[in-house]
């Protein structure tokens, strides 16, 4: 959705869902959000510009392991992107905090068939399930800490189109837990 941070929990803007966000994780609850599909800064979308959420971006992963052995083998959003890649698709700026595998990603679609899907919102559910295992280790750690934690332990993406990746593109790269 279109929108920004206010800086003020959507105190100043009369935002309700910044204020139920900052109310959840006031309480304790860590929030990931999609950060869309637009090509654009993340800055531009709600939730994912709120500084409370984990913000995540979408990578091109075509066969699940790191290195960029895979190739690119599954084309999606119109063209081919290059294993362990940024997606071209994927918002990005300072406002992404991580990006997960999101492209080309096998899954149950409306039909309740099985298929290929690919977006930020196939990305975000990778780094929601990396911060309930952290939140299972550490049972007592906040929201900022788990945010932290994921951001600061994340892997680069490798060059992609001949821009390396960095961390106004790509936040604090892709998850790893290991």
């Amino acid at each position: 959705k279109d929108g920004s941070d206010d800086h003020n929990c959507g105190l100043t803007n009369n935002d309700p869902l910044h204020q139920a966000i900052c109310r959840v994780t006031a309480g304790g609850i860590t929030v990931v959000a999609a950060a869309a599909n637009d090509s654009h800064s993340a800055s531009r979308n709600i939730p994912a510009s709120y500084n409370e959420v984990i913000a995540v971006s979408a990578l091109a992963d075509t066969d699940g392991k790191p290195g960029g052995l895979g190739g690119n083998r599954c084309f999606s959003w119109g063209s081919y992107d290059k294993d362990d890649t940024f997606a071209n698709f994927s918002n990005y700026g300072a406002h992404v905090d991580i990006m997960a595998s999101g492209k080309c990603i096998w899954s149950t679609l409306a039909s309740g068939a099985y298929g290929y899907s690919s977006g930020t919102s196939m990305a975000a559910p990778h780094v929601a399930g990396a911060a309930a295992v952290l939140l299972q280790r550490h049972p007592t750690w906040t929201p900022a800490q788990v945010k932290s934690a994921l951001v600061t332990t994340g892997q680069r993406a490798r060059e992609t189109r001949g821009m390396s990746s960095s961390t106004t593109r790509e936040g604090g790269g892709f998850v790893d837990l290991a």
